[in-house]
């Protein structure tokens, strides 16, 4: 199968009108996105090697992108995932919200040496973006502290943007460009360490309430 089979083109083109038909209250749109679903079983678990003096970057979107040497993401990875939707313009007492949220695993699979530290990032950009790790901004940030030999981290990053939010005006835009680094440094006792890393959820969810509450 295709890179742009599997990955259904690598982009995320959400073509909605958003005819608000309801006037009512509660009118709620949602607008929900499985993005694990574009990975293979195989790219969801990967057993990979983090060199002695570089660590290890993942790149996520539109591909799994491992970087063993430092030098940053590949052509592909630069781009990250295509966001597009009609844009939206919500009336003055109503809401648009965004929410990502993701889980995984990074399990130390040496006995001896010690990872000291793993780091989740979430960017955002502009559309036409050439390298959104470059050009955008860090929505959320997380570390998890050293990994033990034989030990297990588990992640979980969530973002929920709301107006005021750095990055809000990005999402309300209707087109903007999503990645996600995970930077793992190198063990702190030498030597290349052997990591497994498990993809378990990403998802995402654009909601909109076009009204306020009524009178």
């Amino acid at each position: 199968m295709t890179d742009t089979a599997r990955f259904k083109r690598l982009t995320v083109i959400l073509l909605l009108s958003w005819v608000f038909i309801s006037c009512a209250a509660v009118t709620q749109y949602t607008l929900y996105v499985d993005a694990a679903s574009f990975f293979s079983e195989e790219e969801k678990t990967l057993q990979l090697l983090v060199p002695e003096g570089f660590g290890l970057s993942i790149y996520l979107f539109p591909s799994i992108y491992p970087d063993f040497t430092d030098s940053g993401p590949d052509t592909q990875s630069k781009k990250g995932l295509e966001y597009s939707y009609s844009s939206l313009a919500i009336p003055e007492g109503g809401e648009l919200t965004f929410r990502l949220e993701t889980s995984m695993a990074i399990d130390n699979l040496d006995t001896v040496k010690t990872i000291p530290d793993s780091i989740i990032e979430l960017y955002g950009a502009p559309y036409d973006a050439e390298n959104l790790y470059q050009e955008g901004t860090v929505l959320i940030s997380i570390g998890s502290g050293p990994i033990a030999p034989g030990g297990t981290i588990n992640f979980t990053l969530i973002s929920e943007l709301s107006e005021g939010d750095a990055g809000f005006e990005l999402i309300k835009s209707g087109e903007f460009r999503l990645g996600i680094h995970i930077r793992i440094e190198p063990a702190s006792l030498g030597g290349d360490v052997e990591i497994l890393y498990s993809l378990e959820t990403l998802e995402m969810e654009l909601g909109a309430r076009p009204f306020g509450l009524l009178p």
